[in-house]
């Protein structure tokens, strides 16, 4: 399996198996693929699975709150920012998947308070693009055996 088709299936279990995403290699457009699907915003039903796999804490707290994402309905979908958002985490926890190996530890580390993140859980900086862009940037150091 290539890193690519990895990476993408990563993505899709987090974004609560989104085939427009499991169903992409994301190689090359992997950009343009995450812009179709948050201009298309996420349905409601993917972003409770995706409440689920990730900490709801982080979910309530980055993408939606629960009571506003229980006031959309089953057959709702997200506003193309809450998408983007969602696409984010998603983005950020596939990534730590990669370098860790597994769900579970990516997830222990992104919830655990780290020097590098200011004595604060990594999870915590994904409110905003910049913290996730460093949040992968301290992955890539960590996967290339870099002291963060």
């Amino acid at each position: 399996m290539t890193e690519a088709r990895k990476h993408g299936e990563e993505m899709a279990y987090y974004l609560g198996d989104l085939e427009a995403v499991r169903d992409t290699a994301l190689e090359s457009d992997e950009w343009s693929v995450l812009h179709a699907v948050i201009e298309s915003t996420l349905p409601v039903r993917n972003a409770w699975i995706m409440r689920e796999r990730i900490s709801a804490r982080v979910f309530d707290r980055s993408v939606i709150p629960r009571t506003t994402l229980r006031s959309k309905g089953e057959a709702g979908r997200l506003s193309v920012e809450q998408s983007e958002r969602a696409v984010r985490i998603g983005r950020v926890y596939a990534r730590a998947a990669e370098v860790f190996g597994d769900r579970e530890r990516a997830t222990a580390w992104l919830e655990r308070p780290s020097p590098a993140f200011e004595g604060r859980a990594p999870a915590e900086w994904l409110g905003n693009e910049a913290g996730a862009r460093y949040i992968e940037e301290i992955l890539g150091r960590l996967e290339h055996g870099i002291a963060a």
